[in-house]
């Protein structure tokens, strides 16, 4: 395309294209002629001949065009018409040839910079912030579906597993009666987020059978308020219903409600009993070291990803029984 309109730069055409237009603009025998309305380039005959002969030429090889890659209709490098501008080493035009586009690190810290200096060297672009955006947008989300439903969903299984026995253990141990309720409780608890997590039911004693089925309905179904297990007249179960990229598979359906929950279930410390559970909950996990291994890469990687909690945890729970007085 460039070289058959070569003809025309240099008569003093003035292209509506844009591709054309900044290519030209930076040659110094390029002075189009725009303000005669309707102008036309005079071509001799040599000159129409060499353009019918490069137009035959492109037409043969329009149909190479699209380079199929992975079963997607990629654009032929070789078609790509201002590639000999840039500088593109070996990896990069592999990586072109492979996905359509390369990304390389660059000084500039904002993406106007890049845009601002492409104005500069009549260098088009193409590729728009939005696009940019949209483009980190799905890499990130793909490394976080990858870390979530490869690492954590087994991380967190484990977890819950261990400190669900944890609790029954500490429920069957337990002389006092609050102490035992308390025990049960937690044990409930984490039988609520593993079933959520798995679809799996795990035994609880008898006062609780009916409330984790009834919070593990409620969970899914995302529609109703208030909650009787934890206590909270204003639970709100549609925070838990999947959205995005979690909607995607039942993995990361089942893996977004128990993180949710999880996260949004609270354990009231203004009461004994509240204290107690919450008690209840951090002793069990601390009992199984698997779960409490668990705990830490999990909270490790919450806090990279989401930030440190704002409110009282188990971490900060767990902290103060660690420690000596």
């Amino acid at each position: 395309m460039l070289l058959r309109n070569e003809v025309y730069a240099r008569n003093g055409y003035c292209f509506d294209n844009a591709t054309l237009r900044h290519y030209f603009d930076k040659l110094p025998y390029y002075r189009p002629i725009w303000e005669v309305e309707g102008f036309r380039v005079p071509l001799n005959r040599q000159e129409l001949a060499f353009v019918a002969r490069v137009h035959a030429r492109e037409l043969a090889l329009l149909p190479t065009r699209v380079a199929p890659q992975n079963g997607y209709p990629l654009l032929n490098v070789d078609f790509a018409s201002n590639l000999r501008e840039l500088l593109v080493s070996p990896t990069m035009r592999a990586a072109l040839t492979r996905q359509n586009f390369v990304i390389v690190p660059t000084p500039e810290e904002q993406l106007f910079y890049l845009y601002d200096q492409n104005q500069y060297d009549y260098t088009p672009t193409f590729v728009t912030t939005d696009l940019f955006l949209q483009l980190l947008h799905k890499y990130l989300n793909g490394i976080l579906s990858d870390v979530e439903e490869k690492r954590l969903v087994p991380l967190l299984t484990e977890l819950l597993a261990g400190s669900h026995r944890q609790a029954e253990v500490l429920a069957a141990r337990c002389q006092q009666p609050e102490a035992r309720r308390a025990a049960e409780w937690a044990a409930a608890y984490y039988a609520v987020a593993n079933e959520l997590l798995t679809g799996r039911r795990r035994p609880v004693s008898e006062p609780y059978r009916a409330l984790v089925a009834q919070e593990v309905a409620l969970a899914t179904a995302a529609q109703a308020k208030a909650s009787v297990l934890l206590g909270d007249s204003l639970f709100q179960y549609n925070a838990l219903k999947p959205r995005g990229m979690y909607t995607r598979t039942d993995t990361t359906r089942r893996f977004f409600r128990a993180m949710k929950w999880l996260n949004t279930a609270p354990v009231f410390l203004d009461s004994d009993a509240g204290l107690l559970h919450a008690l209840a909950l951090a002793q069990a996990l601390d009992a199984s070291p698997t779960a409490a291994r668990h705990f830490d890469k999990l909270t490790q990687v919450i806090n990279l990803l989401a930030g440190d909690e704002d409110n009282r945890s188990l971490t900060n729970l767990r902290r103060l029984l660690q420690t000596s007085y």
